[in-house]
C-alpha cells in the first residue's frame, strides 16, 4: 500500500521524507519542490493515511491558498479527510475484499481515526459497497446493510467460529 501511494506521489513530482515529528505529517513546498514530511515513528497504516491526507492538499492546490478563517481551514481539512478515507478504503478493499456484511465499526476502529470522522468512514464504505455490488441508492438498503453487518458481527463475537465457518456464514448471509 505504501509503495503504491509513494509511487503515485513521486510520479506527480512530490518528494516524501521521513523525520521524527510531533504530529503525523505535513505538506509544503521547499525550493520549488512539493514535499510531504511523514513522522518516521508511524506504523504502516498511519503512514498511508497521512500520505493520502497530505497528498490531497497538493492535488487541491492548498499550498497556494490563503486561509483567512477557521471555517475555510475546516472545509479544506474535511475534504482532505474525505479523500484519504475514500482511497484508504479502496486499498483495504483490495486486501480484505469488503462485502455488504463488512462492519464499518471494525474498520473505523482499526483506522484509529478521530470519532469526528466516523460519518465519513460510514458514508465512503457504503458508497464503495454500493458501487461494487450494484446496490441502489436507497436509504433502506444502507440501513439494512449496516444492521445486518452489526448482527453478524455480534453473533460471531458471541460464539467464535473458525474461518471456514465464517466463510459459510457469509455465503448463506
Amino acid at each position: 500500500m505504501i509503495r503504491q501511494i509513494t509511487k503515485q506521489l513521486n510520479a506527480l513530482g512530490i518528494e516524501i521524507k521521513y523525520a521524527p515529528l510531533d504530529n503525523n505529517g505535513f505538506f509544503g513546498i521547499y525550493q520549488d519542490t512539493p514535499i510531504i514530511i511523514i513522522n518516521s515513528q508511524l506504523d504502516t497504516l498511519a503512514t498511508a493515511i497521512t500520505l493520502l491526507h497530505e497528498s490531497y492538499h497538493f492535488l487541491n492546490g492548498d499550498d497556494t491558498k490563503i486561509v483567512s478563517n477557521y471555517r475555510q481551514n475546516s472545509r479544506i481539512e474535511y475534504e482532505a479527510n474525505r479523500f484519504m478515507i475514500h482511497h484508504i478504503l479502496r486499498f483495504l478493499d483490495e486486501i480484505y475484499d469488503f462485502t455488504p456484511l463488512t462492519n464499518y465499526n471494525q474498520i473505523r476502529t482499526s483506522l484509529s481515526l478521530p470519532s469526528s470522522l466516523d460519518h465519513l468512514v460510514y458514508h465512503e464504505l457504503y458508497k464503495l459497497i454500493q458501487t461494487k455490488f450494484g446496490i441502489s441508492d436507497d436509504t433502506n438498503n444502507e440501513l439494512y446493510i449496516q444492521e445486518h453487518a452489526t448482527y453478524v458481527t455480534t453473533r460471531l463475537e458471541q460464539s467464535p467460529v473458525n474461518q471456514q465457518s465464517f466463510t459459510y456464514l457469509s455465503i448463506i448471509g
